[in-house]
């Protein structure tokens, strides 16, 4: 069992990238807050990301920000980065951010909604 000190702090960003396979995707999990301290782990998940499935030949590639409670600047630049880095692979990155939340009101504040395919949902994300 994990010790206190071993547990992710509140607010913590958190980035699990999945194979799923019956679905033909890659899914990066993202959770937490994303700032100028730790959009790196971000940028880094984006790029394993698409390089699992690059190598997978995955259909699907999305990057679900549903469970991100604030996405600042250097988060939205990881973003940016690793939808080039996708679209050098062949990946169009989608995103998974519901209508309401943080992630979607930054992306549309900024105008990058227009640059991304985002979906409200995981499913619908990937039944597109």
């Amino acid at each position: 069992m994990p010790t206190a000190d071993q547990q992710p702090r509140p607010g913590a960003t958190r980035v699990l990238v999945e194979h799923v396979a019956e679905r033909a995707a890659v899914v990066a999990v993202v959770g937490g807050e994303i700032d100028a301290s730790n959009a790196a782990r971000l940028a880094t998940g984006i790029v394993a990301a698409v390089d699992v499935a690059f190598a997978e030949s995955a259909r699907h590639l999305v990057v679900d920000m549903s469970a991100v409670g604030f996405c600042g600047s250097a988060g939205l630049g990881a973003l940016v980065n690793g939808r080039r880095y996708a679209g050098g692979r062949g990946f169009d990155l989608v995103i998974v951010a519901a209508e309401h939340s943080p992630v979607r009101h930054v992306l549309t504040l900024t105008d990058l909604a227009s640059a991304f395919t985002v979906h409200a949902s995981l499913d619908q994300a990937l039944a597109s």
